[in-house]
């Protein structure tokens, strides 16, 4: 497992920037961090407004944001997540902590990142707040013409045993105006869940009204 660096924005009247600073000075120390760039944010005002920071102390560690304090326990678990690469905790902790922008653009970029969302929005342990987040990151792929890529995982997911799943797979086939998704949503027509059939139906007369435009 490789330590990942770390970027963190601080203020010199934040009162709680010298707590988180010193977490991570201490953490290059003992090489839990590789690496370790601290900018001052009244000095670096147009990089922060790029990176979306809102408040201070904000560090990034590896490929994770986060805004506020952190007691050592707290800070340990961070660089820990980070270590590893695990694109599926990555996508829940940006959703969780207002990161939808940048959801959106790493799964327009990544491949690696669109195919985890089908698998996530079908996992029932998966929070209501993450599943919503993944609503939007979809309808931003069908702007990018990257949904289609989905096409298979969508289709499984349609057979799905839970009715929620079964219901998003067929709006999220909607998304994608596709003329081969028809068989597979006229079939979810029959599904036993009014909720389902309904949605079915919705995402086909979305495909042909996407059709005659």
């Amino acid at each position: 497992m490789t330590s990942p660096t770390a970027l963190i924005f601080i203020a010199k009247e934040c009162p709680h920037c010298p707590s988180l600073l010193k977490l991570c000075t201490e953490a290059v120390k003992d090489g839990e961090l590789s690496q370790l760039e601290v900018v001052n944010i009244a000095t670096q005002g147009e990089r922060a407004s790029k990176l979306g920071i809102r408040s201070v102390p904000w560090v990034r560690i590896g490929d994770y944001e986060h805004t506020g304090v952190a007691t050592p326990s707290e800070f340990a678990a961070w660089i820990k997540k980070a270590a590893k690469t695990d694109v599926h905790d990555h996508i829940v902790h940006m959703l969780e902590n207002q990161q939808l922008e940048k959801c959106e653009k790493l799964s327009i970029e990544s491949h690696d990142y669109r195919s985890a969302l089908v698998p996530l929005f079908s996992d029932l342990e998966t929070p209501m707040a993450v599943r919503i987040g993944i609503g939007a990151v979809m309808e931003a792929l069908a702007d990018a013409d990257k949904i289609n890529e989905l096409l298979p995982l969508l289709s499984n997911a349609t057979q799905h045993k839970d009715e929620q799943v079964r219901a998003d797979a067929c709006h999220y086939l909607g998304l994608t105006s596709s003329e081969s998704v028809v068989p597979i949503l006229t079939r979810c027509l029959e599904d036993p869940s009014h909720e389902v059939s309904e949605i079915a139906a919705e995402s086909l007369e979305a495909i042909d009204g996407a059709k005659q435009t």
